[in-house]
């Protein structure tokens, strides 16, 4: 059974994750029906945000080192929210192209961020006798008990 904490984590993630995938294919079909913006400069911002998603990891287990994975899950989620409401000011106030893209960039590098939280925060919470050591993106890779178990023959 999940932790009421885990629990909690795991429905804001959902929301978050689900309103993202409702909001992703309509951005580029408002870009370019409403605001005229060609398709082959619309779709320049998909990689643009995938640029993102890669340079975001690496600062991932520098800022769960320094402020804890709640903190960054917390904060990533919350963060995520927020650009939620950037997006509909921005489309409220016909922003330009180049802000939607730079938006969205900071967007992916944070969820990045936020992701590898969520994992290594998972991981320790439905499996507290592991000992997690983070990748680059904050990601749990390597997982060994804390203690040896009797009669496992590894040394005290």
């Amino acid at each position: 059974m999940l932790t009421n904490r885990i629990f909690h984590l795991s429905i804001g993630w959902l929301l978050n994750s689900l309103a993202y995938s409702i909001i992703y294919p309509f951005l580029p079909l408002y870009l370019h029906q409403y605001r005229g913006i060609d398709m082959k400069l619309v779709g320049l911002s998909f990689p643009c945000m995938a640029v993102g998603a890669m340079i975001g990891p690496p600062f991932a287990g520098m800022l769960v080192d320094r402020l804890g994975r709640r903190r960054v899950l917390i904060g990533g989620t919350s963060w995520r929210d927020g650009i939620f409401v950037v997006l509909a000011l921005m489309a409220w106030q016909d922003a330009p192209f180049w802000l939607f893209t730079a938006v969205l960039f900071i967007n992916s590098a944070g969820t990045a961020c936020c992701s590898g939280a969520w994992s290594l925060c998972r991981a320790s919470a439905l499996q507290p006798g592991l000992l997690c050591w983070g990748g680059a993106d904050g990601g749990c890779y390597v997982s060994l008990p804390k203690r040896p178990e009797a009669g496992s023959g590894s040394p005290e």
